[in-house]
């Protein structure tokens, strides 16, 4: 069985650099992405099992990223769970166009909770 590929998109280091560890300290593979664009791009050339994505990056925000790759078939039912700094980030999602398959995190994050929402995500 292959390792689920995670395409983590955030712009702080720190926290990308200390996510990715973890990720793959629990065998994932991790695509990284500093910034919207570059996590656009990088969904549509790798296909990510799940994405982990903050809600306010540079160039273009974790919203617009997603709502383009829900506009696309070949990208569409790739999960997303958003990092967030909100204070209350169940009232965000509900007021957010994504349905589906997509989650939401607060920041600071528990990386637990992260490793049990990719694996829900991932079906495993």
């Amino acid at each position: 069985m292959f390792p689920s590929v995670v395409l983590l998109a955030d712009d702080e280091p720190f926290l990308q650099k200390l996510i990715e560890r973890r990720l793959r300290a629990n065998g994932y593979l991790v695509v990284l992405a500093n910034d919207g664009e570059e996590a656009l791009k990088l969904a549509r050339e790798k296909h990510p099992d799940v994405i982990v994505m903050d809600v306010m990056m540079p160039k273009m925000s974790g919203d617009d990223v997603a709502k383009e790759l829900q506009a696309d078939s070949s990208t569409s039912r790739i999960p997303i769970i958003f990092l967030t700094c909100l204070v209350r980030p169940e009232e965000a999602m509900e007021a957010r166009y994504h349905i589906g398959r997509n989650m939401m995190l607060p920041k600071p994050l528990d990386s637990g909770t992260l490793l049990s929402m990719i694996k829900q995500a991932v079906g495993g």
